[in-house]
């Protein structure tokens, strides 16, 4: 016999679930300089540039816990550098270090994979559909309307720019529509079972 989570879905840990920086936010520290950073869950990371990168500040539970991370400046082809941080675990060079239980490791060194690879096809149509909306409506909640909302053409938004993202957006709402409705019908008709009902055409 199994256990008593026998049968039920395990959550699996996505990128969007571990704290994490960018190297864009810490590259300008120099030696010396400091700087603080607040997530949105109350947590801070206090960030302190040394010669060779940076040392980040953070407590763990109890734990003080203080990292080295190396920031590399590569030449780029047309002039100008490009700032990479070094992963403390495996020496990767990558933009964005994810806190992995009580260190920051790059994404390779954490496992996870990203939302869209965890998500279920509705829940990726429906990502996309938001971010088209918002893209059109950047001083609406789109979070507050149905999928199938067309916002206005925004002021300052070229007219083919606003076609474009209007035909894509109808074209990811049919693609979910087409992928809700076989499931859409097949609950009804599991649902008419049960309830003695053989006549479906009053749900037309």
């Amino acid at each position: 016999m199994g256990n008593s989570n026998s049968g039920r879905p395990r959550i699996r840990p996505y990128l969007g679930m571990f704290l994490s920086f960018d190297v864009s936010k810490v590259s300008d520290l120099r030696d010396g300089d400091q700087a603080t950073f607040h997530w949105t869950n109350g947590a801070n990371l206090g960030v302190y540039g040394t010669r060779r990168g940076i040392q980040v500040r953070f407590h763990r539970g109890d734990e003080a816990v203080r990292q080295s991370v190396v920031v590399d400046r590569l030449g780029c082809h047309f002039g100008g550098t490009r700032p990479l941080l070094r992963c403390p675990r495996c020496d990767r060079r990558c933009r964005k270090l994810y806190l992995y239980g009580s260190r920051f490791v790059c994404r390779v060194c954490t496992r996870a994979p990203y939302w869209t690879q965890t998500a279920s096809p509705d829940a990726r149509m429906a990502h996309r559909i938001r971010r088209l909306q918002r893209r059109l409506a950047p001083d609406d909640d789109p979070d507050d309307y149905v999928l199938d909302w067309v916002p206005d053409r925004p002021r300052g938004m070229r007219q083919a720019t606003y076609r474009r993202l209007v035909e894509r957006l109808e074209q990811v709402n049919d693609k979910h529509d087409g992928y809700l409705g076989p499931g859409l019908l097949r609950t009804l008709a599991r649902w008419a079972r049960l309830a003695g009902i053989e006549d479906l055409s009053a749900f037309d």
